[in-house]
């Protein structure tokens, strides 16, 4: 088949993928393997040479990624089960002042989001944010609104979450690049969260909507003071993986900073991902000192937590593998030569897939898929920065837009009980606004770090 039949083929199995996923709930998992079986037997591979392709697509992905995701799992399990997440939001309430307690909010949600899933972040912060919003007298929804932009910023750009675990591996970036770039991202866009709220989630909603007692019922209570790890231990199994990756990367430059002598190549393999992983892993076992739990059940919780995540990336890997085996590259890389997209050709597929099918997880391994090809055409290259700010493009399309086929979009209005039309004004419009911000933000920074 010739290379704009493949590109039609793609675009049909795509529009299946939004569809399928979207509007009849069908399984990602599988959905992604036979489309990537379907576009095999199209390219002309044989179902011999597509099922091969499929094997190390998923193979390679899982290995890849699959120890990470896991020790960021049981990381965040640790997190929820111990009240470490509490213990963030309570110093970063100390640290900008009960006046402040908004902008608090956000900064906790964009913590606790670097290894806690956005979802779970939410559901254990809410019921602090209806007691802050008691204490302080301020809006439940203004707090709601800031907690779940706080812990979205994170989810969709910073490692070890799933979605730019997954996006990074499958373009070859770098991990500590793409924290690096994450990091700061993720910040600004937190901010933007912020002020949005601010500004525009401000109305007081009837008590009988945020403060009957059913919202309460079923999730967890906010814990006592006195229970609470330390501030700095709760921490210390987030801040130790980011340092070091950070640090590896750092000492992986030749000729940087860190030279290439005995320090440099400790650097780099404490900087492994499954290793600063690790390191963080066991840094959170020190948080259930003292509890009555079996930390056995707590790691067994968070590996089961990752099951569906790990396959999904799996598969999204078997399917991009197949892509890169067939011939479509070439014609893709024409038409997107004479466009120039550069970094905003990530962003707007991620964009288009993200308010198609509600997943921000599967945009960013679906889009990463399609994009590897194409790196060099757009202007990012398969070394340096290029592949890091493609993640980075990609991570901020995922966020554009959360509505009603997101499922995160369904646990910040009921848990926060906002009614669905409020929850559309001032929450999807706020994840829009973050997107396009996002997006601004990595074009001016594919300008400053890129030839």
């Amino acid at each position: 088949m010739s290379g704009v039949g493949l590109a039609v083929v793609l675009a049909v199995l795509v529009a299946i993928i939004m569809l399928a996923s979207g509007r009849w709930k069908a399984d990602a998992f599988l959905l992604l393997l036979a489309c990537a079986f379907a576009y095999g037997i199209a390219a002309g591979l044989g179902t011999l040479g597509t099922l091969e392709m499929i094997k190390q697509g998923f193979g390679n992905t899982l290995g890849g990624v699959g120890l990470v995701i896991i020790f960021g799992a049981v990381i965040g399990t640790f997190l929820e089960r111990t009240g470490g997440s509490g213990a963030i939001a309570a110093a970063m309430i100390r640290v900008v002042g009960e006046k402040r307690t908004p902008l608090a909010l956000s900064l906790t949600g964009y913590i606790v989001s670097i290894p806690v899933f956005c979802d779970s972040g939410f559901i254990i912060l809410v019921p602090l944010a209806r007691a802050l919003s008691r204490k302080a007298a301020l809006g439940r929804l203004t707090l709601a609104v800031c907690l779940a932009t706080g812990l979205y910023a994170t989810h969709c750009l910073v490692p070890p979450t799933p979605g730019p675990i997954a996006a990074a591996q499958a373009l070859g970036a770098d991990l500590g690049k793409v924290i690096l770039l994450g990091l700061p991202v993720a910040l600004i866009l937190t901010l933007a969260g912020y002020f949005w709220a601010m500004r525009f989630a401000a109305e007081r909603l009837p008590d009988e909507v945020l403060g009957s007692p059913e919202l309460d019922s079923g999730l967890s209570r906010e814990p006592s003071a006195d229970k609470l790890p330390g501030a700095f231990k709760s921490m210390l199994p987030i801040l130790a993986p980011l340092v070091l990756i950070t640090l590896g990367s750092l000492a992986g430059i030749k000729g940087g900073p860190l030279g290439n002598g005995a320090l440099a190549s400790l650097l780099q393999g404490a900087g492994h991902p499954v290793f600063a992983l690790a390191v963080g892993l066991l840094l959170s076992f020190p948080l259930a000192a003292g509890v009555k739990a079996s930390r056995g059940d707590w790691i067994a919780a968070g590996i089961k937590s990752t099951a569906i995540v790990l396959t999904v990336t799996a598969a999204g890997g078997a399917f991009g593998q197949v892509i890169r085996a067939s011939q479509l590259s070439t014609t893709l890389q024409e038409v997107l030569g004479v466009w120039k997209a550069g970094v905003l050709a990530p962003f707007l597929l991620a964009a288009a897939l993200k308010s198609a099918q509600g997943s921000s997880t599967v945009a960013m391994i679906t889009t990463s898929a399609i994009v590897l090809p194409l790196l060099g055409t757009l202007g990012l290259g398969t070394e340096g920065w290029g592949p890091a700010l493609a993640v980075t493009a990609i991570g901020c399309g995922s966020m554009a837009v959360s509505h009603a086929n997101d499922s995160y979009f369904w646990v910040v209005s009921q848990m926060a009980g906002i009614p669905v039309n409020t929850a559309y004004r001032v929450y999807t419009s706020a994840t829009g606004l973050m997107g396009a911000c996002g997006a601004l933000i990595t074009w001016l920074l594919a300008a400053l770090l890129l030839p």
